[in-house]
Protein backbone atom coordinates (compact mmCIF):
# COMPACT_ATOMS: atom_id res chain seq x y z
CA UNK A 1 0.00 0.00 0.00
CA UNK A 2 1.26 3.34 -1.17
CA UNK A 3 2.51 5.81 1.43
CA UNK A 4 -0.40 8.71 1.78
CA UNK A 5 0.82 12.56 1.50
CA UNK A 6 1.46 14.29 4.21
CA UNK A 7 -0.30 17.91 4.86
CA UNK A 8 0.48 20.39 7.27
CA UNK A 9 -2.18 23.22 8.16
CA UNK A 10 -1.23 26.89 9.33
CA UNK A 11 -0.25 27.91 12.37
CA UNK A 12 -4.30 27.65 14.25
CA UNK A 13 -5.16 28.01 18.10
CA UNK A 14 -5.41 24.43 19.89
CA UNK A 15 -8.64 24.86 21.42
CA UNK A 16 -9.00 20.83 22.58
CA UNK A 17 -6.49 18.05 22.75
CA UNK A 18 -4.99 14.92 23.99
CA UNK A 19 -1.64 15.16 22.48
CA UNK A 20 0.85 13.97 25.23
CA UNK A 21 -1.65 10.97 26.67
CA UNK A 22 -4.35 9.20 24.64
CA UNK A 23 -7.76 9.89 25.63
CA UNK A 24 -9.97 6.59 26.33
CA UNK A 25 -13.54 7.81 27.01
CA UNK A 26 -14.98 6.23 23.68
CA UNK A 27 -11.93 3.89 22.27
CA UNK A 28 -10.44 1.45 24.58
CA UNK A 29 -6.88 1.13 22.43
CA UNK A 30 -7.29 5.23 23.04
CA UNK A 31 -6.82 7.57 20.10
CA UNK A 32 -4.91 11.10 20.57
CA UNK A 33 -7.32 14.59 19.64
CA UNK A 34 -6.64 18.01 18.45
CA UNK A 35 -9.03 20.47 17.16
CA UNK A 36 -7.47 24.11 16.05
CA UNK A 37 -9.20 26.98 14.76
CA UNK A 38 -8.12 28.50 12.14
CA UNK A 39 -9.69 32.15 10.02
CA UNK A 40 -11.83 31.38 7.07
CA UNK A 41 -9.26 32.30 4.56
CA UNK A 42 -6.76 30.16 5.86
CA UNK A 43 -9.52 26.80 6.67
CA UNK A 44 -10.83 27.46 2.69
CA UNK A 45 -8.06 25.60 1.47
CA UNK A 46 -8.66 22.30 3.76
CA UNK A 47 -12.34 22.34 3.89
CA UNK A 48 -12.40 21.82 0.09
CA UNK A 49 -9.94 19.51 0.71
CA UNK A 50 -11.96 17.90 3.18
CA UNK A 51 -15.46 18.16 0.82
CA UNK A 52 -13.56 16.88 -2.02
CA UNK A 53 -12.36 13.42 0.51
CA UNK A 54 -15.68 13.21 1.15
CA UNK A 55 -17.05 12.73 -1.94
CA UNK A 56 -14.51 9.92 -2.86
CA UNK A 57 -15.46 8.26 0.66
CA UNK A 58 -18.83 8.25 -0.75
CA UNK A 59 -18.46 7.11 -4.23
CA UNK A 60 -15.60 4.41 -3.11
CA UNK A 61 -18.31 2.88 -0.83
CA UNK A 62 -21.54 3.11 -3.35
CA UNK A 63 -18.65 1.01 -5.24
CA UNK A 64 -18.06 -1.75 -2.73
CA UNK A 65 -21.73 -1.98 -1.44
CA UNK A 66 -24.07 -1.12 -4.74
CA UNK A 67 -27.23 -2.57 -2.85
CA UNK A 68 -26.62 -0.26 0.23
CA UNK A 69 -27.59 3.25 0.64
CA UNK A 70 -24.77 5.26 1.17
CA UNK A 71 -25.06 9.10 2.79
CA UNK A 72 -22.24 12.05 3.65
CA UNK A 73 -20.72 11.64 7.31
CA UNK A 74 -20.85 15.24 9.13
CA UNK A 75 -17.35 16.64 8.28
CA UNK A 76 -14.95 16.89 10.86
CA UNK A 77 -15.07 20.71 10.81
CA UNK A 78 -17.65 22.94 12.15
CA UNK A 79 -18.01 27.13 11.91
CA UNK A 80 -16.99 28.61 14.94
CA UNK A 81 -19.74 30.79 16.97
CA UNK A 82 -19.29 32.27 20.22
CA UNK A 83 -20.76 32.68 23.63
CA UNK A 84 -24.02 33.88 22.33
CA UNK A 85 -23.96 31.33 19.96
CA UNK A 86 -22.83 33.71 16.74
CA UNK A 87 -20.33 33.02 13.65
CA UNK A 88 -17.15 34.32 14.55
CA UNK A 89 -16.12 33.83 11.07
CA UNK A 90 -13.55 31.15 12.43
CA UNK A 91 -13.80 27.36 11.72
CA UNK A 92 -12.94 24.51 14.01
CA UNK A 93 -11.37 21.45 12.01
CA UNK A 94 -10.57 17.89 14.45
CA UNK A 95 -7.97 15.64 13.70
CA UNK A 96 -7.46 12.43 15.88
CA UNK A 97 -5.37 8.71 15.35
CA UNK A 98 -6.05 5.60 16.94
CA UNK A 99 -2.76 5.09 20.29
CA UNK A 100 -2.90 1.28 20.15
CA UNK A 101 -4.13 -1.40 17.55
CA UNK A 102 -3.70 -4.89 16.36
CA UNK A 103 -2.07 -5.41 13.11
CA UNK A 104 -4.66 -7.01 10.71
CA UNK A 105 -1.71 -8.60 8.71
CA UNK A 106 0.27 -9.60 11.59
CA UNK A 107 -1.92 -10.61 14.54
CA UNK A 108 0.57 -8.15 16.37
CA UNK A 109 -0.65 -5.36 18.67
CA UNK A 110 1.39 -1.65 18.53
CA UNK A 111 1.41 1.36 19.94
CA UNK A 112 2.27 5.06 18.77
CA UNK A 113 2.57 8.97 20.00
CA UNK A 114 2.28 11.72 18.60
CA UNK A 115 5.72 13.51 17.01
CA UNK A 116 5.93 16.88 18.39
CA UNK A 117 8.25 19.56 17.53
CA UNK A 118 9.23 23.38 18.11
CA UNK A 119 9.39 26.16 15.72
CA UNK A 120 12.95 25.11 14.98
CA UNK A 121 12.21 22.09 14.30
CA UNK A 122 13.57 20.42 17.33
CA UNK A 123 12.01 17.24 18.75
CA UNK A 124 9.66 18.34 22.19
CA UNK A 125 9.04 15.90 25.34
CA UNK A 126 5.26 16.85 26.62
CA UNK A 127 6.39 14.73 30.02
CA UNK A 128 8.62 17.94 30.16
CA UNK A 129 6.26 20.60 28.37
CA UNK A 130 2.46 21.51 28.77
CA UNK A 131 0.92 22.65 25.88
CA UNK A 132 -2.09 23.79 26.75
CA UNK A 133 -5.48 24.96 24.96
CA UNK A 134 -4.42 29.07 23.42
CA UNK A 135 -1.16 27.17 21.89
CA UNK A 136 -0.13 28.21 18.33
CA UNK A 137 0.73 24.54 16.35
CA UNK A 138 0.31 23.31 12.93
CA UNK A 139 -0.49 19.77 12.53
CA UNK A 140 0.79 17.34 10.24
CA UNK A 141 -1.92 15.05 9.05
CA UNK A 142 -3.58 13.09 6.03
CA UNK A 143 -6.87 11.52 5.15
CA UNK A 144 -8.51 8.10 6.27
CA UNK A 145 -11.56 6.91 4.38
CA UNK A 146 -14.66 5.27 6.66
CA UNK A 147 -17.92 3.48 6.02
CA UNK A 148 -20.37 2.08 8.55
CA UNK A 149 -24.23 2.50 8.84
CA UNK A 150 -25.55 3.36 5.83
CA UNK A 151 -22.45 6.84 5.89
CA UNK A 152 -19.38 7.22 4.29
CA UNK A 153 -16.77 10.21 5.41
CA UNK A 154 -13.49 11.16 6.28
CA UNK A 155 -11.26 11.47 9.37
CA UNK A 156 -8.31 13.07 9.46
CA UNK A 157 -5.10 11.17 10.94
CA UNK A 158 -3.33 13.54 13.61
CA UNK A 159 0.18 12.32 12.11
CA UNK A 160 2.34 15.17 14.22
CA UNK A 161 2.36 18.74 15.74
CA UNK A 162 4.45 22.22 15.77
CA UNK A 163 4.58 24.36 18.37
CA UNK A 164 4.65 27.67 17.15
CA UNK A 165 3.47 29.78 20.64
CA UNK A 166 3.26 27.88 23.40
CA UNK A 167 0.80 28.86 26.46
CA UNK A 168 1.76 26.32 29.12
CA UNK A 169 -1.98 26.65 31.31
CA UNK A 170 -1.89 30.16 32.96
CA UNK A 171 -4.65 32.37 32.97
CA UNK A 172 -4.37 35.43 31.02
CA UNK A 173 -5.97 39.04 32.07
CA UNK A 174 -7.95 38.89 28.48
CA UNK A 175 -9.94 35.64 30.28
CA UNK A 176 -10.99 38.02 32.89
CA UNK A 177 -12.03 41.17 30.65
CA UNK A 178 -9.65 43.77 31.91
CA UNK A 179 -8.35 46.58 29.93
CA UNK A 180 -5.03 47.76 30.17
CA UNK A 181 -4.67 50.64 32.35
CA UNK A 182 -2.44 53.37 33.22
CA UNK A 183 -0.73 52.29 36.39
CA UNK A 184 1.62 49.74 38.23
CA UNK A 185 3.49 47.95 35.99
CA UNK A 186 4.80 45.31 37.95
CA UNK A 187 6.61 43.30 35.34
CA UNK A 188 8.84 46.23 34.65
CA UNK A 189 9.09 46.96 38.39
CA UNK A 190 10.48 43.67 39.35
CA UNK A 191 13.21 43.71 36.38
CA UNK A 192 13.97 47.28 37.73
CA UNK A 193 14.31 46.11 41.30
CA UNK A 194 16.59 43.11 40.70
CA UNK A 195 19.18 44.65 38.63
CA UNK A 196 19.36 47.20 41.00
CA UNK A 197 19.16 44.67 44.31
CA UNK A 198 20.59 41.53 43.63
CA UNK A 199 23.96 41.10 43.05
CA UNK A 200 25.15 37.20 42.27
CA UNK A 201 28.46 36.03 42.67
CA UNK A 202 29.44 33.95 39.40
CA UNK A 203 28.84 30.54 41.01
CA UNK A 204 25.68 31.43 43.43
CA UNK A 205 22.76 29.41 42.18
CA UNK A 206 19.77 31.69 40.95
CA UNK A 207 17.20 29.22 42.29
Amino acid sequence: MAKKENFVTPAGTLVFGFIAEPNYEYKDDGEYLASIVLPAKEAKPIIEQIDNWIEESVKEAKKKNPKKKVVKADPPYAESVDEEGEPTGDYIIKFKSPASGTSRRTGKRWERTVPVFDAKRHPVNLDEVNLAPGSKIKIAYSEYFWFATGKAGVKLNLNGVQIIELNSGGQSADAFGFDEEDGVDLAVEEVENGSEEEDYEEDEPLF
